[in-house]
């Protein structure tokens, strides 16, 4: 897990090169990275398996470059010392998370195509993973798509804490540290809500659509 957080830390490192050099080869390199993903994906002999396999780690790589690019907002807010990161750090971010999700339909749009695998696949995965989501608790449904979350929170709590600690030593009177501290334990409580909700939530979608897909292979076997 320790060399995983290690990567994750690089790859978060490069983006916020990339995001704040002048130099438009970096972003180029980034751009043609992905292709080369594309490329060498589209041309391999892939199954049912294999792409519920490749399925989950572009689920699990847009978690992480989401993470990686929080990252470079935090940092931009500190290099820039002030309390929102810069319009144009923010659209660069959306940009760069918008183009890897094209990159990614366009990549299982010619799998589909080149491998004979048809679209309907995708709903057996997501009832695969809506069975699961049913059957597990609703605190660890991350591991449906076998995703640590140890490795993106350390990469957080590393951008996280010099933000707070800023913010603490800018606080003169003893006042402004309190309502430092209310507020760091409202957002963490106002975050174990949200993982709380989130996970019932997850469960609630997750039996509705079971029975939405259920109602319609009863319709589709009637003669």
């Amino acid at each position: 897990m320790c060399f995983h957080c290690i990567i994750i830390m690089f790859e978060a490192i490069t983006f916020n090169v990339v995001l704040n050099s002048a130099n438009s080869s970096l972003l180029a390199l980034l751009v043609s990275n992905n292709f080369a993903e594309l490329k060498g994906t589209v041309f391999k002999n892939m199954n049912v398996t294999r792409l519920w396999t490749l399925t989950i780690q572009d689920i699990v790589e847009h978690f992480h470059i989401s993470i990686c690019l929080i990252f470079v907002l935090i940092e931009n807010m500190l290099l820039t010392n002030t309390t929102l990161p810069s319009y144009q750090m923010l659209m660069k971010c959306l940009a760069i998370l918008g183009a890897e999700v094209v990159v990614d339909v366009i990549k299982h749009s010619f799998l589909g195509k080149f491998q004979n695998i048809k679209p309907g696949v995708y709903s057996e995965y997501l009832k695969d993973m809506c069975e699961k989501a049913v059957s597990s608790s609703s605190l660890n449904g991350y591991r449906i798509i076998k995703f640590n979350p140890l490795v993106p929170a350390a990469l957080l709590m590393r951008i996280v804490v010099p933000l707070l600690r800023r913010t603490w030593y800018r606080a003169v009177l003893l006042l402004s540290k309190l309502k430092i501290i209310v507020l760091i334990c409202a957002y963490w409580a106002l975050l174990l809500g949200m993982k709380i909700m989130l996970g019932w939530a997850i469960q609630v979608i997750a039996r509705k659509y079971l029975s939405y897909y259920n109602k319609i292979r009863k319709e589709k076997n009637k003669p």
